[in-house]
């Protein structure tokens, strides 16, 4: 058995446990306090119904897939990752345009301020946590070639 290896499937389930779940959940938190923020606006935005609808969707496929990912990882290690390298590729695009539909949110409710730039880092990334997780799987996958 190799110690490594396992040591590597811990820090994967640490990963998971310790950064990209309670960032989900944040992240979610998040998008309902933005959303009630829009509510609260006179003559709110129906861009922030978009934004809300696309982060939705992408966060729902960004879950999926991070499962079906763990699971292969899980089950049959890097030959289940390259047996989904479509999805290993896919989860960091999809990521990327959930966070920039976060950031949509963000100006759509709260209108545009300067010093809302200052917060942007942050919302990317708890509303987008899945893409250090598809960063740390794409890693693992290229690990032993």
């Amino acid at each position: 058995m190799n110690p490594l290896g396992r040591f590597t499937h811990v820090r994967l389930r640490w990963h998971l446990l310790l950064f990209s779940i309670p960032c989900a959940l944040v992240g979610v938190l998040a998008t309902c306090a933005l959303f009630m923020v829009w509510l609260a606006r006179p003559q709110p935005s129906e861009a922030f119904l978009m934004a809300a609808a696309n982060w939705v969707v992408m966060s729902v496929w960004s879950a999926y897939a991070a499962v079906v990912l763990g699971d292969s990882w899980r089950t049959t290690g890097m030959e289940g990752l390259h047996s989904h390298e479509g999805l290993l590729e896919a989860l960091p695009i999809v990521s990327a345009f959930q966070a920039a539909a976060a950031v949509a949110m963000l100006f759509t409710a709260i209108g545009w301020e300067p010093a809302a730039l200052l917060y942007t880092p942050f919302l990317m990334t708890i509303c987008a946590p899945w893409a250090s997780l598809s960063w740390h799987m794409r890693w693992l996958s290229r690990q032993e070639e």
